[in-house]
């Protein structure tokens, strides 16, 4: 395992965020999606003008992913899921799989191979057991496909469109499933890597075109990437802030990684320490990421 002193992140954007999250990279408007869910924002940083627009709304939203067919997003908030114009305007609530569980919210999200929005809850309290993982369809029906997680988090597939990754946070743990493309059923759960005691908490997460997967540590100030099958270490990049939230690659070449950050539960004495909790971070690290992929509807 390495640690990569070379790979040094800069500060994008100084945004003293307080829940950082959910960055997602558009190649085709060339710009960073990226989240603070708490103060209810969504913003899109574009890297080349260094500018960063924020659209609020009146409650959280904890994901985001570009339709591929009618433009705009497809969005989680807290109370089910959107779809938001180009500028991100949101219509109306198209569906809300959790409308009996008052006390939870929507996390994070990411579309499969398919087109299908993957999107999990937890308790708006962090409360364990109470959030799940569901899979919602381009014709909007959803399933459950997981149920009893603590904080559903990241997310990815492989290339082959035959393996999904998978963190429940408080696990400590990054699963991977065998993932059916043709009808997205999952099976086979097994752990693809466990985080060390006092390493911290695998948090958002996204894969390069070698199939390894880069995860933010939360409460680790650090960035992993593992070989999930062979369950490796393959590098750490350190960062000057404790909470690490989210990663995706991006830029013209898809090797710049993005990184969130948050300030949530950090002390007066910790954020003077670390003035840089909650902002936008990115590190040229000469991997190539991968395109994402696009809600089919």
């Amino acid at each position: 395992m390495k640690t990569c002193s070379r790979l040094v992140p800069k500060l994008a954007v100084d945004a003293k965020a307080t829940l950082g999250e959910g960055a997602w990279w558009d190649a085709d408007k060339k710009h960073l999606c990226w989240l603070d869910i708490l103060n209810h924002e969504l913003h899109f940083y574009d890297p080349r003008r260094k500018t960063d627009k924020c659209v609020k709304y009146e409650k959280p939203i904890t994901a985001v992913v570009p339709r591929c067919k009618k433009g705009g997003y497809i969005a989680a908030f807290s109370d089910g899921i959107y779809f938001l114009d180009e500028d991100g305007a949101m219509g109306g609530l198209i569906v809300n799989p959790e409308h009996e569980k008052a006390g939870n919210r929507f996390n994070d999200g990411k579309c499969g191979p398919a087109g299908r929005f993957w999107v999990g809850s937890m308790d708006a309290q962090g409360g364990a057991g109470a959030g799940a993982l569901y899979k919602i369809e381009k014709n909007l029906g959803y399933l459950t496909m997981l149920s009893g997680c603590d904080i559903s988090n990241g997310i990815v597939w492989n290339s082959a469109a035959d393996r999904m990754y998978y963190t429940d946070t408080l696990s400590g743990e990054i699963s991977a499933f065998d993932y059916c493309q043709k009808d997205g059923t999952i099976s086979n759960r097994s752990v693809a890597y466990k985080l060390g005691a006092g390493e911290g908490l695998p948090d958002g997460m996204t894969i390069d075109s070698e199939d390894m997967v880069w995860a933010a540590v939360w409460g680790g100030g650090k960035v992993i990437r593992i070989d999930p099958e062979k369950h490796e270490k393959l590098l750490e990049i350190y960062l000057p802030v404790p909470h690490v939230s989210s990663v995706a690659f991006g830029g013209a070449g898809l090797t710049q990684l993005f990184i969130t950050s948050a300030r949530l539960g950090l002390s007066k004495a910790q954020i003077e320490e670390y003035p840089h909790s909650g902002g936008l971070f990115s590190v040229e690290t000469g991997i190539r990421g991968t395109k994402l992929h696009r809600f089919g509807a």
